[in-house]
């Protein structure tokens, strides 16, 4: 109950109040930072048993890096993939990077773009959702050599691959 008659004694107990303002305000922002560093970091990635490694004909998938970025604690990645046989369905593709040295998946949280060009693929098929963003902190990250992959995902389907695309993170 004292803290009931603190709050009905509000005119006497002003400190009382700062400091709680004060703390809820520090608490708030303390949670912030937390969430943004959290949804930015890399995580280390593992191929899952169940993804397919190949981009062949059967498992063709269409696939382009329009662009990547590397700063002194981030990397950005810019691109798309599609499979020319289907519609997008929901998105959960991101870029995959690995370093050529120790060998280590690391994946980048990835974004949807919506890109026109891809209304009607073959004339039949919608593949808006084909774009894809990745911007993440590099914090901890080896400097080195990194391969980009995909890990495409779209309704039923995994397909982890090698895109073909070397950067180099760091001096």
């Amino acid at each position: 109950m004292k803290f009931l008659d603190k709050i009905m004694n509000a005119e006497l107990e002003e400190k009382f109040f700062k400091k709680t303002i004060f703390i809820t305000i520090m608490v708030i922002f303390l949670i912030l930072i937390i969430v943004f560093l959290n949804m930015g970091v890399m995580r280390s990635y593992k191929i899952p048993a169940n993804a397919t490694t190949k981009n062949d004909n059967k498992e063709k998938v269409d696939f382009a890096i329009d662009n990547i970025v590397t700063g002194r604690k981030y990397i950005e990645i810019e691109g798309w993939a599609y499979r020319r046989d289907k519609n997008i369905g929901y998105f959960e593709s991101n870029f995959i990077i690995k370093n050529e040295n120790s060998q280590k998946y690391y994946r980048l949280n990835t974004d949807m773009v919506y890109r026109g060009e891809f209304f009607a693929v073959d004339e039949k098929y919608d593949c808006r959702r084909a774009g894809m963003y990745a911007k993440g902190l590099a914090i901890g990250l080896p400097k080195g050599l990194y391969q980009i992959f995909i890990e495409y995902k779209s309704d039923d389907e995994n397909i982890v691959f090698d895109t073909g695309k070397v950067f180099k993170y760091g001096g």
